[in-house]
């Protein structure tokens, strides 16, 4: 049941869910968690804050990977050059015996 049907049937009007976290109001609304406009600008600078850290982050974890990828690639490379090696002195073992 949504809450304008509970309304009409038990005549339930009951105010917004609101939590103060360190210093900030939060309200629910249309089933978010808001900043509340009355709690001032300080909790807005410490989300703005932890966005820009963020998107930095991500952007490190980005790079690390493309660095992983580059590593297994040469790797690779490496671990085909050495098979081909090895089975190159065997066959030149194999022909000097």
């Amino acid at each position: 049941m949504d809450s304008n049907t509970s309304r009409q049937e038990f005549g339930l009007d009951v105010a917004p869910l609101k939590l103060n976290l360190g210093g900030t109001e939060v309200a629910f609304d249309n089933g978010l968690w808001v900043q509340d406009s009355k709690s001032g600008g300080a909790g807005h600078k410490e989300v703005m804050k932890l966005r820009k850290q963020n998107v930095s982050l991500q952007d490190e974890n980005n790079f690390l990977k493309l660095k992983v990828d580059i590593l297994l690639d040469m790797l690779a490379e490496t671990s085909a050059v050495s098979h081909y090696h090895e089975n190159e002195l065997k066959q030149l073992r194999g022909k000097k015996r």
